[in-house]
């Protein structure tokens, strides 16, 4: 018998709360509010980051530019991820609401309440009485579904059945669209200039963060200890200094009357902080003062837009599980599933694995389709007001 309080004190999150909020939409959004399964941005926060990765990792780790990365934070996220979902699982399945039903409520039901969703989105769930491997089997071409139905919703503004049927092939995930324009924001990475920029600032490789009298405090960047500290330019030694001067021809920090070094325009500055820690950003969610420097950024080929429901590393991460368009090493489990390629259906640990896992995959599916609603909500209230 599961108890279930324990597990709860296991994974840190509040049973009472959720006793208390157990409509369908509350326990959805738990995802984000009580697993971070997303950031404040709604991006995936289960991705493997560079910026996560130690040199280790990241020179040698490494096998194949085919494969896809998964440092020691990545493997460690899975991990977690999987173990709240299933936990999660058998706290609300013995609050007689399972997340399956949860999930299709909020794709069938509240996303059209709440945003003027499509009234005849279709979600089916396996039942709780059959095998894992049954289960898997049933909720992978449900999965290709509600990514095909938002496809269909944001290109017509409804979801037509007939349509739907007539393509067999599957939606790639980099072909779902979004409906709002210049949805994330990208650095340039054909920018030389900016990239050398960005790693004096942001990388933890180079020495601009170690000079006195802040050795001690071993900050991990150059942009760091300029944002915690008032340092002066005399501090560095003289190999250091052309790096410097380097930012301050590029107009990235200046000298004030005091001999400090000071930055020069932090807006830009957080916005190529970002993008260097998290690879994309998400414009929407900016508030306005940077959405105007990013554009403005834009118009001197430092960043950047395109829009789509997920992001270009979010489309990655998504490869990885469901198929090997884009990486060796890729689970692949949308194709063995679906063509009966699978291992041995007796092995029913794996197929749990494989149906969390996918369980997983359509929690992160709705939670983005959700942002999109969102943000194209409020787009379309602004419009009206103004």
């Amino acid at each position: 018998m599961i108890h279930v309080e324990n597990l709860v004190q296991n994974y840190s999150y509040s049973y009472s709360y959720i006793k208390q909020n157990n409509d369908s939409h509350s326990l959805f959004l738990n995802f984000i509010i009580l697993f971070e399964y997303l950031d404040n941005q709604f991006r995936i926060e289960l991705m493997n980051k560079i910026d996560q990765m130690d040199v280790f990792e990241k020179v040698i780790g490494i096998r194949s530019e085919s494969e896809y990365r998964r440092g020691i934070t990545f493997d460690m996220n899975e991990m977690k991820s999987n173990a709240q979902i299933v936990t999660y699982c058998a706290v609300i399945n013995n609050l007689g609401n399972p997340l399956e039903k949860v999930l299709q409520n909020v794709f069938t039901s509240i996303f059209q309440g709440k945003y003027n969703f499509a009234k005849n989105a279709r979600l089916l769930m396996p039942s709780e009485v059959v095998s894992s491997f049954e289960k898997v089997r049933f909720l992978a071409p449900e999965f290709e579904s509600v990514l095909k139905q938002f496809k269909l919703f944001v290109e017509n503004g409804e979801i037509d059945f007939e349509l739907l049927q007539m393509t067999s092939t599957p939606s790639t995930i980099k072909d779902i669209p979004s409906l709002n324009p210049n949805k994330y924001i990208y650095m340039n990475e054909n920018n030389k200039e900016l990239v050398v920029c960005s790693n004096l600032f942001f990388s933890d490789q180079t020495l601009l963060a170690y000079v006195e009298p802040f050795k001690e405090k071993h900050y991990h960047n150059f942009f760091d200890l300029l944002a915690n500290e008032e340092v002066n330019f005399n501090n560095y030694e003289d190999f250091q200094k052309p790096k410097l001067n380097h930012l301050i021809e590029k107009g990235y920090i200046y000298i004030d009357k005091r001999n400090n070094i000071q930055f020069t325009n932090i807006d830009r500055i957080i916005i190529l902080r970002d993008l260097y820690k998290n690879e994309f950003a998400s414009f929407y969610h900016y508030p306005k003062p940077y959405q105007i420097e990013a554009e403005k950024m834009q118009t001197q080929s430092l960043v950047f837009f395109e829009s789509s429901l997920f992001s270009k590393q979010e489309q990655s991460y998504f490869n990885y599980y469901i198929n090997k368009s884009e990486y060796t090493n890729g689970l692949d489990l949308r194709n063995s599933y679906l063509h009966g390629t699978q291992t041995n259906p007796e092995d029913t640990q794996y197929h749990e694995y494989a149906y969390f896992t996918y369980l997983k995959l359509l929690v992160l599916v709705l939670l983005k389709i959700e942002d999109d609603l969102i943000i194209a909500k409020v787009i379309n209230k602004i419009k009206a007001s103004g």
